[in-house]
């Protein structure tokens, strides 16, 4: 195709060219025009008026337009040459008949006096995008302070000035000047239509700057390409051309470009009718459920429009192949071949377990069900890997909840596999919910993807750009209106998401499965059991750090921590939890950040006391799994504590025991798996108060520093929630005497008086066990605070703060919110302490402490940093001004007068504050951050604060 920039001609048989002027101003030439004579046809298309016409970027005419005008030249043979003008010159150049034809253009009053529109033509919408600071407008009329851009010559400058009068338009040449100026401040309302242009270089900046849930539509015009109006044979030839483009043919157009079809401006949405409580439909006939509610969320944050078409699943599938709609709400997809469909977007995610008949009470997992009939969905994703991990079980294939359920009720199944949700409201509606019971594993996740078909990329595109703007909170808010209570739902668990980059993303694509080390038996930390699987605390850490991170692990297990780290060393795996790190070692492996903190106990005879130092034990000896570091720290700090060391910690409390060791030091966690035994009655644990928390951390082999990025970012996704909820799963105390009562007491009452006397010692032997769980119930809060709390204030110490600012750090950049942290320095604090001694001292901080709580919300932290220094979170901040005003509450409340038992002090602080994400976007660098500032502040004179 050559650009040729000369004014069309015509040619008639047997006469000259002649041009525009000329066969207007002839009739008989002008009958003899045809297909055949008719030379090439010139079309002036913008720069910059993407998608209908634009030049891309290796600088060829690109677009719907382009496309239409394209094909149009191949049905009737004739070149087109496509001149690219700025937008202004573009309909001079057409209304002069210097250009043939104009690739598209709104269809203004003032225009139709010069030009005539061809078909087909798109009704476009026109609106007014607005700055995503700009929170309180919701109406035209109250964006009149600001200036409103336009492109100058465009339809929003006439129909603006007709509708709005009152608004001030700011000018600019292009589309893309226009872009500029928003994105430098010039202008902070622009006018536009349904999309900003894709071709602008800093789109993206642009898109989340002035989003598309601001936009005010003010108007919809019709869009189409036109020429001048001075030659209606020449325009009626064209537009037979043009007839003859078939409605598939500009289908598939309109579909590259638009995604959908513009004539009818509405997006088909297609949907199974048959699942509540995701989708279904009201007994009035109107598309109910959660997916329902998601997608009308997507159409007010994208600005389509949107109409729901009810089938059952495939006949949905079906419509959607065959253009009847164009989106398949929500299928179930995991990884199976999807012929003619293209993923849009992973809608959501559904758990299914197991519903065991009430027939079989007291079942546990799907083992106990061996040789049982459980019916399962043939079209479920997981079902084959049901059939591969139970093979024991006798599986009964279905395609519809009511055969499924109707077995079960004649009993013909035993157990059934369903989505949790829609299965409840089946069973409900059938009058079966208390029929069935859950099992709490295991879980089979699948995820649900919307479907579009094969040829419409263009459609995936604008889906994604629609959800991407949709706030997760509202979300949250839908599933909670649809669903019933699940502890961990799925919008909920996407806060704490970790985004990987690029590198990260490639690495865990070229490695499908990461070798973690177990030891067999070192509960609650790790441990295999009874169904030969890995559990414990170490196990839960890392589901949830493969669930948010998307990497594999797999466990291989080994006798001793000694085997376990020789096999890190020699890369026989390729991780190990648990670990503690130190110089030495950190030559030879890498360390994730801390993801569990304990601190260490001794295990001794309940007759010597509590022993809250280890000082006791000089002299004596104490038992400690090889391996540890605390090893070379106590034989550094305390030579003459006799060590024994052992390989597991049953070896270490038989040691006690058998009175071969005096105590055994080890964390709370595995002595509280200790303390559920009944031979544990006569012993206790003391915490060791001289030591610090032990840090578990996972060490990873030193070749692959990818993988300790990924891992650390899945540990900082872990919230105190999670970490609690571990907590109370692993250090509940349960006692199991072995007796059973019913036994006893038909037994008591055949066997008289000697029987009585065995029950009576039995109670008792039961009440003494009771006091013991008490005992262990208050050792486990008492030791689930000290790791997290500071033991002089009660405050917050640092292994919690590092928690809350993480948490805090996920949730506000999520919510595109602000938060602060306030590193308070006191000042004149030292002076107190060498004037009237630490105990004093502690009274201030004390009550420091309680002032402080007095300046925050509840939703805020306050913590000890370490002597006296405290931290401040202050969390959904909408100007940074608002720490400001705490800082001078804290300050205030610091010179206020202490009342001491000795005397009545008076001291300040200095106050460094750190913005978050303007200083830092991490822990670390807000702590930092602040820290310097303070520094700066003590300085300048003090009792002040200061911003970066």
């Amino acid at each position: 195709m050559v650009l040729a920039k000369a004014p069309v001609a015509m040619q008639a048989s047997g006469v000259e060219t002649m041009s525009l002027e000329t066969l207007n101003a002839s009739a008989p030439v002008l009958s003899s025009l045809s297909p055949d004579n008719l030379g090439p046809v010139t079309v002036a298309i913008n720069k910059t008026s993407y998608p209908y016409h634009f030049i891309n970027e290796q600088g060829q005419p690109d677009g719907l337009a382009v496309d239409l005008w394209r094909l149009w030249g191949t049905k009737l043979d004739i070149d087109v040459e496509f001149l690219a003008f700025g937008w202004q010159e573009t309909l001079e150049k057409v209304s002069s008949g210097e250009v043939t034809l104009h690739a598209g253009m709104a269809q203004l009053s003032d225009r139709e006096k010069s030009f005539t529109y061809f078909s087909p033509n798109y009704l476009i919408a026109n609106h007014l995008y607005l700055h995503r600071d700009l929170t309180d407008v919701s109406t035209i009329e109250q964006i009149t302070p600001f200036a409103v851009g336009v492109v100058k010559g465009s339809l929003h400058v006439e129909s603006l000035q007709n509708q709005h009068p009152r608004l001030v338009l700011k000018p600019y040449a292009s589309r893309h000047q226009l872009y500029d100026a928003a994105l430098k401040g010039e202008v902070r309302v622009f006018a536009g239509i349904e999309n900003l242009s894709k071709n602008y270089p800093y789109h993206d900046k642009l898109a989340a700057m002035f989003p598309p849930y601001k936009r005010l539509s003010y108007d919809h015009k019709r869009y189409g390409s036109v020429m001048a109006k001075n030659n209606p044979v020449l325009f009626s030839l064209i537009q037979q051309g043009l007839n003859q483009i078939t409605p598939q043919e500009l289908m598939k157009i309109e579909r590259k470009w638009l995604g959908m079809n513009k004539q009818k401006g509405v997006l088909s949405l297609a949907f199974s009718a048959l699942l509540p409580p995701y989708m279904a439909v009201s007994p009035s006939g109107k598309p109910q459920g959660l997916f329902i509610d998601i997608w009308r969320l997507w159409s007010q944050y994208s600005g389509h429009k949107v109409e729901f078409i009810a089938d059952e699943m495939q006949g949905a599938i079906e419509k959607v192949k065959q253009h009847q709609a164009d989106v398949h709400i929500a299928y179930p997809v995991n990884g199976r071949a999807l012929d003619g469909l293209l993923p849009a977007w992973p809608l959501y995610k559904v758990q299914s377990r197991v519903y065991v008949s009430n027939r079989l009470p007291g079942m546990k997992n799907l083992q106990g069900l061996a040789g049982k009939r459980v019916g399962i969905f043939k079209t479920a994703p997981y079902h084959q890997d049901v059939a591969k991990l139970y093979p024991e079980l006798k599986l009964i294939y279905y395609t519809s909840h009511s055969d499924m359920i109707n077995d079960g009720e004649a009993g013909l199944l035993d157990a059934m596999v369903s989505e949790v949700e829609n299965m409840r409201v089946k069973l409900v509606q059938a009058n079966l919910q208390s029929s069935f019971y859950l099992l709490d594993e295991p879980v089979f996740h699948s995820q649900i993807s919307s479907l579009v078909s094969s040829d419409n990329e263009k459609l995936v595109e604008i889906i994604r750009d629609g959800f991407a703007h949709i706030p997760l909170s509202e979300l949250i808010a839908l599933e909670k209106k649809w669903l019933s209570q699940q502890r961990y739902p799925y919008f909920e668990q996407l806060k704490y998401q970790v985004k990987l980059n690029d590198t990260e993303q490639a690495w865990l694509r070229q490695h499908s499965a990461v070798k973690v080390g177990m030891v067999k038996k070192w509960p609650p930390m790790e441990f295999v059991d009874k169904q030969g699987k890995f559990s414990g605390i170490n196990r839960d850490v890392l589901n949830l750090i493969s669930e948010r991170a998307g990497v594999h692990f797999d466990y291989v297990a080994f006798d001793n921590w000694q085997q376990l780290y020789q096999a890190l060393l020699d890369k026989q795996v390729d991780m190990v939890a648990s670990a503690k790190s130190s110089e030495q070692r950190k030559a030879q492996l890498l360390f994730s950040e801390s993801y569990w903190q304990m601190p260490w106990v001794i295990l001794h005879p309940r007759h010597i006391g509590k022993q809250s130092s280890i000082r006791y034990f000089i002299g004596k000896e104490l038992a400690i799994v090889k391996g540890y570091q605390l090893i070379g720290r106590l034989k550094k700090d305390y030579p003459h504590i006799n060590l024994r060391l052992v390989d597991t910690v049953e070896e270490g409390l038989m040691a006690v025991q058998q009175g071969l060791a005096d105590g055994f030091i080890e964390t709370i966690a595995a002595t509280s798996e200790l303390l559920k035994r009944e031979s544990m009655v006569t012993l206790m644990i003391s915490v060791v108060e001289e030591h610090d928390l032990e840090h578990s951390h996972l060490a990873i082999r030193k070749d692959w520093p990818e993988l300790q990025d990924i891992v650390n970012k899945g540990i900082a996704s872990i919230s105190e929630d999670k970490v609690q909820d571990i907590y109370e799963r692993w250090f509940g105390i349960e006692i199991d005497t072995g007796f059973d009562k019913n036994v006893v007491m038909r037994v008591a009452a055949q066997a008289g008086f000697i029987i009585f006397i065995i029950i009576l010692v039995i109670m008792l032997w039961n009440r003494r066990l009771q006091v013991e769980i008490s005992r262990s119930k208050a050792l486990k809060v008492q030791m689930n605070h000290m790791a997290t709390h500071d033991e002089l204030t009660g405050l917050a110490n640092r292994v919690l703060l590092k928690e809350q600012i993480n948490s805090a750090i996920a949730f506000h950049q999520r919510q595109q919110l602000e938060m602060a942290v306030l590193f308070i320095d006191l000042d004149g604090f030292k002076g107190v302490n060498d004037s009237y001694g630490h105990d004093v001292g502690d009274e201030l901080l004390v009550q420091l402490a309680q002032r402080l709580l007095l300046c925050v919300r509840k939703s805020d932290t306050v913590a000890r940093f370490g002597g006296d220094e405290f931290v401040l979170v202050l969390t959904g901040l909408h100007h940074k001004s608002e720490a400001a005003f705490i800082a001078d509450k804290v300050i205030h409340q610091a010179q206020m007068p202490f009342t001491l038992s000795a005397a009545t002090v008076n001291i300040g602080c200095s106050i460094g504050i750190a913005v978050y994400p303007e200083d830092g976007a991490s822990e670390p660098e807000l702590i930092k951050v602040a820290d310097t500032l303070m520094y700066k502040v003590k300085g300048k004179g003090k009792n002040h604060y200061s911003f970066a």
